[in-house]
């Protein structure tokens, strides 16, 4: 007996010991989740304050002296851009048209602004544009989310916001590097927030807010090949900051009811689809091994123009499956609702019927040199092209006579 009670104490203790090690588990679980979220806003935070500065400096360093140049107008004067741009280039039309002299006409093409420039000038302000909106909807998510700590809280563990708010702040790092603006140090990070972001790289981007770059306007051979790449590099690392925000909105809105939070997806999504083109063949620009991956596949253009196909309708013939027009051909004919339809089959019909007669008639006129089947020409009063009956007895009676001979 003394054996057995000694048997169940030492059961009950491993169950103890293993109900402690459970609920450590359970505790350590819910601090690492609580640390997660926690991180995961701040993080967002961080890319509020970071994109709003690069955009301002964006707007100051690239933006300005580009419209100034492309319009010729001071930024206080710019009330109508395209209006301002069609009076430019009238007013080069007629300069060059007037002057004779070749050498005064090659120093004035020099001054004059490109459709490369006013293109890059476009794309640049659709793009700063967009990040101007996607600023206004990350405002309203960090309101939200300081208003409604407590709601959050209480779904710690489904808030897995970490990867997408790693991804905002590590693209909106980069474009501090594609524009040579003062660089995000990750090194700086609070202590408890530490581990849940990238470790630095050798060759990350480092630099400072007075080294910050600006656009040098020279002839537009010199300067647009590398502004043109800039903008594919921003449109790109915009495309990841929206893209992480709509997914970041999507677990919000899917854990906690979209009537407390007033914030869709689809906000993000209309702000992603007026992103400008991008240029389809740019000079290599030379970038550091992080930016570069996360860079190195930029999204497609919403409006694409394919070329014409080459080669289906050779294999088509050859493998005999009707195409695409031939089936919505039959279709129609076989619908018959339309006036047009019935029309094209009745003619169609008789065409057949005129090519059948007129077949029937070149092969009695010429009569066939068969001699199963001699007849001769038809006679007065018969039917153009004989009965089946006619042809039967035809047929026998040659049949009978080739065995006679």
């Amino acid at each position: 007996m003394s054996k057995e009670k000694e048997k169940g104490k030492l059961d009950e203790s491993e169950k103890d010991e293993k109900k402690k090690t459970k609920s450590v588990s359970s505790l350590d679980s819910k601090k690492e989740a609580v640390a997660e979220l926690a991180a995961s806003l701040f993080l967002i935070e961080w890319t509020n304050t970071a994109l709003d500065a690069y955009v301002k400096q964006i707007r100051q360093n690239y933006l300005k002296p580009l419209k100034e140049h492309v319009t010729k107008l001071k930024e206080d004067e710019q009330k109508d851009e395209n209006q301002s741009m069609v009076a430019r280039l009238r007013e080069a039309a007629e300069k060059l048209n007037d002057w004779e002299d070749s050498h005064r006409r090659s120093q004035y093409t020099r001054k004059m602004t490109t459709v490369g420039e006013a293109a890059a000038m476009y794309r640049l302000r659709v793009l700063y544009e967009a990040c101007t909106s996607l600023l206004d909807v990350l405002r309203r998510l960090i309101d939200w989310n300081n208003g409604n700590i407590k709601i959050i809280r209480k779904h710690t563990k489904k808030l897995t916001l970490l990867p997408y708010a790693n991804t905002m702040i590590e693209a909106t790092a980069a474009i501090g590097e594609i524009f040579r603006l003062e660089s995000i140090d990750f090194g700086n990070v609070k202590a408890e927030h530490q581990k849940y972001v990238r470790k630095p790289r050798a060759d990350d981007y480092k630099r400072s807010g007075s080294q910050a770059e600006k656009l040098k306007i020279k002839s537009a051979e010199e300067y647009t090949p590398t502004l043109e790449t800039q903008i594919n590099h921003y449109r790109s690392a915009t495309y990841l900051i929206g893209n992480s925000l709509i997914s970041i909105i999507k677990i919000m809105t899917r854990v906690m009811t979209r009537d407390i939070m007033h914030i869709e997806s689809s906000e993000v999504a209309r702000i992603l689809h007026r992103l400008p083109p991008m240029y389809l063949r740019v000079d290599p620009f030379e970038l550091s091994s992080y930016n570069d991956m996360i860079l190195g596949k930029p999204p497609p253009n919403a409006r694409q123009f394919p070329l014409a196909p080459r080669g289906k309708s050779d294999k088509t013939a050859k493998s005999g499956k009707p195409t695409k027009s031939a089936n919505n051909s039959k279709k129609s004919q076989k619908s018959g609702g339309s006036k047009w339809s019935s029309m094209s089959a009745s003619a169609k019909g008789a065409a057949k019927a005129a090519a059948f007669v007129k077949s029937k008639l070149s092969k009695n006129s010429r009569g066939s040199t068969n001699p199963k089947t001699t007849q001769g020409s038809p006679k007065k009063g018969s039917k153009v092209g004989g009965g089946k009956a006619e042809q039967k007895q035809a047929g026998g009676k040659g049949k009978g006579k080739a065995k006679k001979k």
